[in-house]
């Protein structure tokens, strides 16, 4: 069931980042600087509300094991709420926002895309309620013809020269198409009556969903901090380079996380009151996130530079440096991510908002630190803090999973024992690429990285790959 939730959840992500690559490349010829400017300010505010218009009620649908119809109108009656109050107060920023950057079409853009948290808001339950029933095949066809759907009119309208407003438009034709296929496809009805639920179930989703809140709204803070701090104490071509390559870091290792973390929750929910199937489903994810991001991200250290003299040239300060000290932090990212999927199955959103805690005081100690010492010891500090972070999160999940931490560490050593190989002899190899084109003899790097990781990944699991191939020639039906 969950290679199958996998498989469902991966083929949305892949149809949701063709139509970005497509977004980036396509719309970015037709529509304006200007606008995407215009839509970047206006996100600082929707992100930002974004964080109080969940609150973590669709989470606690997905974690709660019996779920009354009660209970589903109070959770349903609370988001429209939360949407509708979040949708005014959007508005108000959108006057502060406009008079600061003397924008005055920037209020109207915050304005519309303000609508957003509203029609969110009605499908919150449905989307939770299908996840829960683990009917990703039908969240994943909702996504993707949402997604599809709305890039069609986004290019139909920029075309037409609608500038800004074909990318608003794009947004709230995704979000509207989407809220009504969940509400249609959703097997259960909702009201906005009769859900006067009980105290304890009051304290209890109080207690799961307010410290979910508390972690997103810390870990909000935490993401940007980093920015802050360099745009302060560096100059601005030195924030910009560290913004690409934090993309660069970021865009590969988030689309895998977030297809198998996705997964994993209602899966673990079947398994909660069984220990062993926990600790084995954990392991197995890990074992999956790590042969997939650990080959990546070491191939990308190891050829950092010459991906960066291909791709960017010369006038990106240390943008390589940074990349090769950002590449293994992304591992230990990718690595930790599974972690608050298993403390939110246990309902222990508590120590996951302590955990949180945590990492934001280690990590600004670090960052203010490595502002001292240039941009390169800035990004060490980064890598060093999250090795810090990364010992106390695998405590604290061996405790709660009862295995110890030498054990985990061992898994995760043989896990990443083919792509540690395959950097190895990258290294040794790169310096005798010579094809006279930096083209030419990074793709190369790139195609023997890959052929060498692939032996040694399948000489190392045999088994496990006979397996997946078994399994996939049998759901092609070949």
């Amino acid at each position: 069931m969950l290679l199958k939730n996998i498989f469902w959840i991966g083929l949305g992500q892949i149809v949701k980042i063709a139509s970005q690559l497509i977004a980036l490349f396509y719309l970015t010829s037709i529509v304006s600087p200007h606008a995407y400017g215009v839509l970047a300010l206006a996100f600082v505010v929707v992100n930002f509300a974004s964080l109080f218009s969940d609150m973590g009620t669709g989470t606690a649908i997905v974690q709660k094991k019996n779920i009354t119809q009660t209970f589903i109108n109070f959770l349903f009656r609370f988001n429209v709420f939360s949407g509708v109050c979040i949708m005014f107060l959007s508005f108000i920023a959108a006057f502060v926002m406009s008079w600061y950057y003397s924008m005055p079409e920037l209020k109207i853009v915050i304005f519309l895309l303000s609508l957003l948290f509203p029609i969110v808001s009605l499908g919150i339950v449905h989307k939770a309620y299908l996840e829960k029933e683990q009917k990703f095949r039908l969240v994943m066809m909702v996504e993707i013809v949402s997604n599809v759907l709305a890039l069609a009119l986004a290019i139909t309208l920029a075309k037409a020269n609608f500038g800004v407003y074909s990318l608003v438009a794009q947004s709230l034709l995704q979000t509207i198409l989407s809220t009504i296929l969940f509400f249609k496809l959703s097997s259960i009805k909702v009201s906005l009556s009769n859900c006067d639920i009980k105290k304890e179930d009051k304290r209890g989703l109080l207690d799961f969903s307010g410290y979910l809140f508390l972690f997103n709204f810390l870990n909000y803070f935490s993401k940007n901090l980093d920015v802050i701090l360099i745009g302060k104490f560096f100059s601005s071509a030195i924030l910009g380079a560290y913004s690409v390559a934090n993309r660069i870091m970021l865009f590969p290792i988030q689309n895998i996380t977030f297809v198998v973390t996705r997964a994993l929750l209602p899966n673990l929910m079947g398994k909660i009151e069984n220990s062993e199937g926990v600790r084995k489903s954990y392991f197995d994810i890990l074992f999956y996130i790590l042969s997939l991001s650990a080959p990546l991200m070491m191939g990308l250290m190891v050829l950092s530079k010459n991906f960066v003299d291909v791709f960017f040239g010369e006038k990106w300060p240390y943008l390589h440096e940074m990349l090769f000290w950002l590449a293994p932090t992304a591992i230990i990212q990718s690595a930790l991510s599974i972690s608050g999927t298993i403390l939110t199955a246990y309902g222990r959103t508590k120590l996951f908002f302590k955990l949180g805690l945590f990492s934001s005081v280690l990590m600004t100690i670090f960052y203010v630190v490595g502002t001292y010492w240039g941009i390169v010891s800035f990004v060490k500090f980064y890598f060093l803090a999250n090795v810090i972070n990364a010992f106390v999160v695998f405590y604290c999940m061996g405790v709660l999973l009862e295995f110890k931490l030498f054990e985990l560490v061992i898994r995760v050593i043989k896990a990443i024992i083919p792509a540690l190989l395959m950097t190895l002899v990258l290294a040794l190899v790169l310096p005798y690429i010579n094809f006279k084109s930096l083209q030419y003899d990074l793709f190369a790097a790139i195609f023997l990285g890959m052929a060498i990781y692939f032996i040694c990944f399948y000489l190392c699991n045999i088994g496990q790959v006979n397996q997946f191939v078994k399994w996939s020639l049998r759901k092609l039906k070949i």
